[in-house]
Order: C-alpha cells, then sequence, then structure tokens
C-alpha cells in the first residue's frame, strides 16, 4: 500500500501540537523497546514489543496521525507481543515522518 496520491503533504497540527505529538511517538519507541529499520523503498518499519496497553497506545498514534497527515500510509501487524509498523510517505513527507519516529529523540528523553 502507498500513500494516496493527490492530497497535500502538509500537517494539520499547529508547532505545539507537533512537538507534543513527537514526544508521545518518542515515549511509545522507549516504552516498546522500538526497532526501526528503514526499508529500500523509503518505508519505516518499526517493531514494537511490550504489554498490550503499548499496542493499544501505538495503534491510536497511528490513527490519530492518519487524521493530522492524511498522506502517511500506516500498515499495522500483530505477532505475538510484536506490533509492526510499516510507515511510507511520498518523498516530500519523509522528513516529517522519520522527524516523528526518531529513535535519537527517543533516546535522549
Amino acid at each position: 500500500m502507498s500513500p494516496p496520491s493527490g492530497v497535500p503533504v502538509a500537517c494539520s497540527l499547529d508547532a505545539e501540537g507537533m512537538a507534543a505529538r513527537g514526544a508521545e511517538a518518542a515515549r511509545l519507541l522507549r516504552a516498546g523497546s522500538a526497532e526501526r529499520t528503514v526499508e529500500e523503498d523509503g518505508a519505516l518499519v518499526l517493531v514494537f514489543r511490550g504489554a498490550a496497553g503499548l499496542r493499544t497506545e501505538v495503534r491510536d498514534l497511528v490513527r490519530r496521525e492518519k487524521e493530522c497527515c492524511p498522506f502517511f500510509d500506516f500498515e499495522l501487524v500483530e505477532r505475538g507481543e510484536e506490533l509492526t509498523v510499516v510507515a511510507r510517505a511520498p518523498a516530500e513527507g519523509r522528513e516529517l515522518l522519520e522527524g516523528l519516529f526518531a529513535l535519537d529523540q527517543a533516546e535522549a528523553g
């Protein structure tokens, strides 16, 4: 699956909202001991491990990100204790996507 074409690459959150969302993503990356890889096509693959509550929070974050950034595309796969999120954005939106799920921000928190 790929991001919808013709959708503007723009986030509806203001700067404060973006900062709060980034802090939330960083907290979930830490709490889920997430592994982050980048596929050849530029997709981010995030693997979260942990309790069902954490996976619920990650699914909720993804749902809200789809609302404010409809040019993002997310695929979620659950296997046992793991939740894998495959996230894609058009080339002009990849920096926003990578910034949201940056491990260096998660480690700094």
